[in-house]
């Protein structure tokens, strides 16, 4: 015959709900048995701020949201301008992190966007401010971190990843001024890349072209005009330099190839560039081609086509 469990009465009830007794716990790392997360005995100290509290406030910096990931390495803020700030805990998996003082949970700004701008809804006729309401974070994957961002109106979903950063012309920053009256600083130069994703190419000026491949271990500059050591531009190179490593191509094209720029100067790309003086900013290579499937690319210079193939 089945058995059935009898319900308890009000009397056994109450004595099931007593305070069962408490087990002896193992002693912590400190040699005691009190809990290493009770409030009674933990010390709060602060380990990080942002923040200038000394400044006049501004409306939209006030933080309006924030939120942990799963693995506790990210902090995101977000405020009432529509800007998202992430901080990641130092000591933590990201290569961007070291750990500063060990067992004291400090913070870096890893990365900050705008995630939302204040529109009018014409329908509605009701405008929509750009502050951050919540934010949530979404299971990494691949090596980049999700997050979702919302206003009064717009969900909004952010990947965030590191990137490599290749330095094309940090050497002429000290030039900011020349190029900006010479409407320099507007020119884009197109970037193509290899059929098999391992290399790329852009260009620069002076009539050159920079080959670089995927993992940064080579930077190849070649020059379609036919210069020596001794004309009056310079080179991104030192004269020196441009001197001892220039190697004459192929009687074909006449070109000349030097290696890169970081081999030359102790692996320093703006090291002896002389802040790109005495650059010819009116011969450059803005537009760029690689073949598909083949080692082969295809700049112009002005009226000039030149097609290269390795």
């Amino acid at each position: 015959m089945t058995q059935f469990p009898v319900a308890s009465s009000p009397a056994s009830t109450r004595a099931a709900l007593k305070e069962p007794a408490m087990s002896p716990q193992a002693p912590n790392a400190h040699g005691n048995n009190s809990s290493p997360a009770s409030s009674e005995t933990s010390e709060w100290r602060q380990a990080y701020a942002a923040g200038d509290r000394m400044r006049e406030l501004v409306e939209a910096e006030v933080i309006s949201a924030i939120e942990y990931d799963r693995s506790g390495d990210f902090l995101a803020t977000g405020n009432k301008g529509g800007r998202v700030t992430i901080y990641c805990r130092n000591g933590s998996h990201t290569s961007d992190c070291v750990m500063l003082q060990p067992r004291q949970p400090q913070y870096t700004v890893y990365t900050e966007f705008q995630s939302h701008t204040a529109e009018f809804d014409y329908l509605k006729s009701l405008e929509i401010e750009e502050k951050i309401n919540q934010i949530k974070w979404c299971r990494p994957s691949n090596n980049a971190q999700y997050l979702l961002s919302t206003n009064d109106k717009t969900i909004k979903l952010w990947k965030v990843h590191e990137r490599n950063v290749r330095e094309i012309h940090e050497h002429l920053r000290p030039r900011l001024a020349d190029l900006y009256e010479s409407d320099c600083i507007f020119d884009k130069f197109e970037c193509a890349v290899s059929g098999d994703g391992n290399n790329f190419i852009t260009g620069s000026y002076n009539s050159e072209f920079h080959i670089y491949d995927r993992y940064g271990r080579s930077d190849i500059c070649i020059s379609p005009s036919p210069r020596t050591a001794t004309t009056g531009r310079r080179h991104s190179l030192p004269h020196h330099m441009l001197a001892q490593s220039m190697v004459p191509a192929a009687a074909d094209g006449g070109a000349t190839a030097m290696p890169s720029r970081a081999a030359a100067t102790g692996g320093n790309p703006s090291a002896g560039a002389g802040g790109g003086d005495g650059l010819d900013f009116s011969k450059k290579i803005l537009q760029t081609s690689w073949h598909p499937t083949l080692n082969e690319v295809a700049v112009s210079i002005r009226n000039s086509l030149y097609v290269y193939s390795a």
